[in-house]
């Protein structure tokens, strides 16, 4: 059973900090009882990667052990595989004010005092770190409990497990990385359950599946992308079943959209080719009255970067020779590409139009160049970014096979458009790193600084998109040409979020910034001028 097995790794969880069982349940009956007496909270050690805290409130939640809490070096080690029960069970809810009572929402470290439950522990983390702040979420912990996702047991266990995968890959804790996958495994149960019947709480079952896929991407490297899929399909299949795509099309097929980019990325990355008809809803829905006006050049980009998917595969498996038609078809075929997107671009107007705003006074390591976006709404901020790293990608393929088949590629790629490609790249990596402070919250910059920055509006699900982030900022440093400015801002934006976040998908990403530009390391900002150029 899954509860047993959550109450034996508790136990070694609690004996590897040095609690007895009288002293948990001592620790637990304070923290529920709100007339227990109270005393003043010990101080924690904080990752030297994360700036302090903002100040606690009154709650006097013990602190857990040092062993938990100081910094330690970081393993990539996985932790030891667990046999899982398919017995569900059902995580009673905890309360977001038990943990976070007068805590400020812009906190950046693990709040002092905490919680000596683990499972608190891990859901206290994962608000804090992963919820609080983002657009279109609550600014205060206690705000949740008016939240019927949060109080779902489904969602419940995913953000308990999530947040003690992301405590455990910060500091080494092989018994928090083993209750981790415990509560995964709870979290799958639960979210089988509601999902026999997703329509009494629809948005918990869709945030629990999404989150599922979120567990992933902080327990394993970028490179691990087989589950990831397989809940982004599950929830794909969700969104399909239970939404009436036709009665509210911009509801549902946004949805659908944004899954549909969220397995694109992996496919591109790992160069396989896209399901038989993947995509023809979305061909269909573009070129149909089946959506609106406005909600149509995201279902326009999305055909295209499939396009794009699908010729990376074949490039991907096929051997080509220079100066045969094949290869000229290809390139021909990845100009197309690159033609199509450029029309996309020059095409927009009304609520895709944006604006580039510029404050001094914003935090350079959080805001690239001081310069940050303004869009209609987090929608289409999301969309502009899968354009940019899309485009920089198909324009990065034309040079690597131009310069791979030059015969071939006689013709059809000109010095001329050589040129524009690398203007075009340059621009758009920019554009991305400009972008970032729209979907991932910094912890140099305070509720002041988000209020001027953040656009709200169709977001959303807390810091679900910080693995999509982490790959547009690894495309755009590492693409052919880009200045050495946006490499090194890329690397300490990364650095910072797995010192946050403890996301494995993060920390294998800036390894491979860090292998992009071996000899980069000991150069120090004041290189780079202002707009990023190597001095």
């Amino acid at each position: 059973m899954f509860r047993d097995e959550t109450v034996k790794v508790e136990k070694r969880v609690r004996a590897s900090w040095g609690m007895s069982d009288a002293a948990s349940a001592s620790s637990t009956s304070t923290i529920t009882s709100s007339n227990a007496s109270q005393s003043a909270p010990a101080k924690t050690k904080r990752s030297a990667s994360i700036a302090p805290t903002a100040r606690s409130g009154a709650s006097s939640i013990p602190t857990p052990p040092a062993s938990v809490l100081s910094t330690s070096p970081v393993s990539t080690q996985s932790p030891p595989r667990i046999r899982e029960s398919p017995s569900p069970t059902t995580p009673s809810a905890i309360q977001p004010g038990d943990l976070l009572q007068g805590s400020s929402w812009e906190a950046l470290a693990l709040h002092s005092p905490v919680s000596t439950n683990p499972n608190d522990l891990g859901l206290s983390f994962y608000v804090n770190h992963y919820i609080l702040g983002y657009p279109d979420e609550v600014k205060r912990g206690e705000d949740l409990s008016s939240e019927l996702w949060f109080q779902s047991p489904a969602s419940q266990a995913t953000m308990t497990a999530l947040g003690l995968a992301g405590l455990g890959n910060l500091h080494n804790d092989n018994q928090l990385q083993l209750l981790s996958k415990v509560k995964y495994g709870e979290a799958l149960a639960c979210t089988n359950q509601a999902l026999r019947e997703p329509l009494k709480n629809l948005d918990a079952a869709i945030r629990a599946t999404i989150m599922l896929a979120l567990y992933q991407c902080v327990r394993t490297t970028h490179q691990s992308h087989g589950n990831v899929r397989v809940h982004l399909l599950g929830c794909m299949a969700l969104i399909k079943s239970a939404i009436p795509i036709r009665s509210v099309p911009a509801m549902g097929i946004r949805g659908l959209l944004q899954l549909c980019y969220s397995l694109l990325v992996p496919c591109i990355q790992t160069g396989v080719g896209l399901p038989d008809n993947f995509f023809q809803w979305v061909r269909d829905s573009g070129s149909s009255d089946f959506l609106p006006p406005d909600e149509k050049p995201g279902a326009t980009l999305a055909h295209i970067i499939a396009r794009f998917a699908q010729l990376n595969a074949t490039i991907r498996n096929t051997a080509y020779t220079d100066g045969r038609e094949p290869t000229a078809r290809m390139l021909r075929q990845l100009v197309a590409v690159e033609c199509d997107m450029k029309e996309w671009e020059a095409s927009r107007a009304g609520k895709w139009q944006y604006q580039v705003h510029r404050h001094p006074a914003l935090p350079a390591e959080a805001v690239f160049r001081h310069q940050y976006h303004r869009y209609s709404d987090v929608w289409t901020s999301r969309i502009w970014n899968h354009f940019r790293w899309a485009r920089i990608l198909t324009n990065q393929t034309i040079l690597e096979q131009a310069e791979r088949y030059p015969t071939s590629a006689a013709g059809i790629v000109s010095p001329g458009l050589r040129d524009r490609i690398h203007d075009t790249i340059r621009r758009l990596a920019a554009d991305v790193l400009t972008s970032a402070p729209t979907h991932y919250k910094h912890p140099r910059l305070t509720r002041a600084h988000l209020d001027i920055i953040q656009t709200h509006g169709g977001a959303g699900a807390g810091a679900v998109g910080i693995p999509h982030l982490m790959f547009q900022l690894q495309v755009a440093a590492c693409a052919p040409g880009v200045p050495y400015g946006i490499w090194r801002w890329a690397l300490g934006v990364m650095e910072t979020a797995w010192g946050e976040l403890g996301m494995m998908h993060v920390k294998s990403l800036a390894e491979v910034l860090r292998g992009h530009r071996p000899d980069a390391e000991g150069v120090g900002d004041e290189d780079a001028d202002v707009d990023g150029e190597r001095v």
